[in-house]
């Protein structure tokens, strides 16, 4: 009897020979093809005609044409039209792959899957229109299609995989499915006659260089079900000027707008707490950006050789800043930044000009205000009886803060002011008789103030 070691061995000699043997396809007319004939289908895997103009058969040899196999019309150099019946729900991997002239293609429903590379370089195509039946799009399925300019994508498509439309010079407008959720790595980048794109509602992810090197982007919008954007989703993007951010971001990744010189500003939502290295790196037109209070790290070269960038806002929040965070950047550069922080000490450390942002510092409070706001504003905080001599001061237009008093004083207002002039001259007498009786006085029957309350009647 065959010990174990040695009966594994005969089986995997014979194996080996098995595969070797050469297998034999069927042939019908112009195709060749394989059979399940437990499902009584066929698969077509290799176009043997010359006709430029190819109708799929619905059956062969009493076999429903179910799936157009992997490579079956690749590189062929003459079809520029196909026509697939309603039996067919599956094209496989490069079916199509670098047909040239192929031009118009006919799908029908039922059509559930297009594999990867199954229409790519078909550089003759101008428009297609999916079927609505379509569920799955495999990666790159329309790679490098140069001259494509028009096509739908399903209801049915929920997430668009690597590279679908990449390079699609001619595409000039997508409407996204409402029910996609993901946007795959390059999906739609070098699609260099886009101008607009709006992300649908439940999109949650943005692939990495999904929008990447789009020449003519402008306008980007999406909603708050965005939770994550890979690095250089927008990169490159030269004249993109508009973009709204979703709140539902964590980080600004790495590079998401590098080279994007038309960007003068953007919002950074409240929510995101990080921002990778170059993320904003030579957007040259960025004058001025704020951001939130939830940022915690800025990483190097953020906002690098942004050349006319002149004020950045850095809360307290920030306990990290990256080296050359803003190097090569504009003379005129002004960060913000709050008290004893860590941007104040940062700003310090790489010789940038800054100000204060906070109340509890003094320069803050003297660069809005000016010098002498400090001494009236010690006599208003001082928890005692206002200096009498206030309460002769000039009138409003000379001394604010003495009018201001008897106003804010919860008491008799002072008498002097009984005899005040009319509310061209004095606005505060007509305003507390408006203010202090129910009644109003019958001698403003025709002032200012009647033609006034009328309006509001």
């Amino acid at each position: 009897m065959l010990n174990n070691g040695f009966s594994r061995f005969i089986l995997i000699i014979l194996g080996v020979i098995f595969l070797a043997l050469p297998t034999f396809a069927l042939t019908n007319s112009d195709f060749e093809y394989s059979v399940n004939d437990d499902t009584k289908t066929a698969t077509i895997t290799k176009y043997l005609g010359e006709n430029s103009v190819v109708n799929i058969p619905e059956e062969i040899d009493g076999f429903s044409v179910t799936t157009i196999g992997q490579y079956a019309f690749k590189n062929n150099p003459i079809l520029t039209d196909v026509k697939f019946p309603g039996s067919v729900t599956v094209i496989e991997e490069e079916a199509f792959y670098e047909c040239i002239k192929l031009k118009n293609i006919k799908f029908y429903e039922n059509l559930l899957r297009l594999g990867k590379k199954s229409f790519a370089k078909c550089s003759g195509l101008i428009k297609v229109v999916l079927p609505e039946s379509l569920m799955t799009m495999d990666d790159e399925v329309f790679w490098r299609c140069d001259n494509l300019e028009e096509i739908n994508i399903p209801k049915n498509i929920t997430v668009l995989n690597r590279g679908v439309f990449y390079h699609c010079l001619n595409l000039k407008e997508i409407i996204l499915p409402e029910n996609l959720t993901s946007i795959g790595y390059g999906t739609f980048s070098e699609c260099n006659s886009l101008i607009k794109i709006d992300i649908p509602e439940k999109v949650e992810t943005i692939g990495y260089a999904a929008f990447t090197n789009c020449a003519n982007l402008k306008e980007v919008n999406m909603h708050n079900s965005v939770k994550e954007i890979y690095g250089f989703a927008f990169g490159n993007c030269k004249y993109l000027e508009k973009v709204s951010l979703s709140n539902g971001l964590t980080k600004i990744p790495d590079n998401l707008f590098v080279l994007c010189e038309n960007l003068v500003s953007i919002v950074i939502p409240e929510g995101v707490t990080s921002i990778e290295y170059d993320a904003f790196k030579y957007c040259t037109n960025l004058t001025s950006i704020s951001l939130p209070s939830t940022i915690s790290s800025i990483a190097n070269s953020a906002f690098g050789s942004c050349r006319n960038l002149k004020s950045v806002i850095l809360p307290s929040s920030v306990t990290v800043i990256g080296a050359n965070v803003f190097r090569n950047n504009s003379k005129e550069l002004v960060l913000q930044v709050e008290t004893n922080s860590v941007a104040e000490e940062y700003a310090k450390k790489y010789n940038l000009k800054y100000v204060y942002t906070d109340w509890t510092n003094p320069e803050y409070i003297k660069g809005l205000v000016g010098e002498d706001f400090w001494a009236e504003w010690d006599v208003r905080q001082t928890p005692a009886e206002k200096p009498k001599e206030q309460v002769n001061q000039p009138p409003l237009e000379k001394d604010p803060w003495a009018e201001w008093d008897a106003r804010q004083t919860p008491v008799e207002k002072p008498k002097e002011q009984a005899n005040q002039p009319s509310s061209g001259e004095d606005f505060w007498y007509e305003w507390d008789l408006w203010y202090s009786s129910p009644e109003e006085p019958k001698e403003q029957d025709n002032s200012w103030w009647y033609e006034y309350d009328a309006w509001w009647e």
